[in-house]
């Protein structure tokens, strides 16, 4: 049996010609993962090619309003406050939802098949009521889980809240379209006061303040 010649060792200058070629390799490796990460970078960019995952972007799809992606519209604070009801009376429900800003109010357009901010009466800005603002102690689940609309009477549906102060009730009063088209509008205190208030008789407890309908 011819057993096979043993390996010669390697020569210093075919150890430098090794370390060189590792080295080349472990660049060009490098260079292959930096373009692999900036590639996934590139897809998470706002807005992405893919427009699902815009729904995590500060503002959501950008064809798409209210802007109300996953940033910050993901926590309950926030989602849970979304409902549709007419407040205005012309038989079309409107949306609202809550921001760390306050109350914002969409109306729907069947021209352009979008929803449209209601903009204040008389100015250039987007109607907020800022009664509602994270600032003034809506954060709190106490106090957001209560924000409802509802028709207490055969007027358009009211917006009712439960604060530091009791249960609150705001009308909606429509306004003229603005220059640019859109609906135009604000919001009326009713009550500053009223049953259910702060944290007596522990209506600032789950148990009690969840019955609220």
């Amino acid at each position: 049996m011819i057993e096979p010649p043993l390996p010669r060792p390697l020569t210093r200058p075919s150890l430098r010609l090794l370390v060189r070629c590792s080295r080349r390799v472990g660049i060009l490796l490098g260079v292959v993962a930096l373009g692999v990460l900036a590639q996934g970078a590139s897809a998470q960019t706002c807005p992405s090619s893919n427009p699902d995952t815009n729904y995590s972007c500060p503002v959501g799809p950008p064809y798409m309003l209210p802007g109300w992606g996953n940033v910050p519209w993901s926590q309950p604070k926030y989602f849970t406050t979304i409902q549709t009801a007419d407040v205005d009376g012309d038989g079309q429900a409107e949306l609202i939802g809550r921001d760390s800003r306050g109350l914002h109010i969409f109306k729907f357009s069947t021209t352009t098949g979008t929803w449209l901010p209601v903009f204040a009466i008389g100015g250039g800005a987007e109607l907020v009521l800022v009664d509602f603002s994270d600032r003034n102690g809506w954060a709190a689940e106490r106090f957001y889980s209560t924000i409802k609309l509802v028709k207490l009477d055969s007027s358009p549906a009211k917006l009712v809240a439960r604060s530091h102060s009791g249960l609150l009730v705001y009308e909606f009063i429509k306004g003229p379209p603005n220059n640019l088209g859109f609906p135009t509008g604000a919001w009326h205190q009713l009550t500053s006061e009223g049953p259910f208030p702060g944290n007596e008789d522990n209506w600032g407890v789950a148990p009690y303040y969840e019955t609220l309908r």
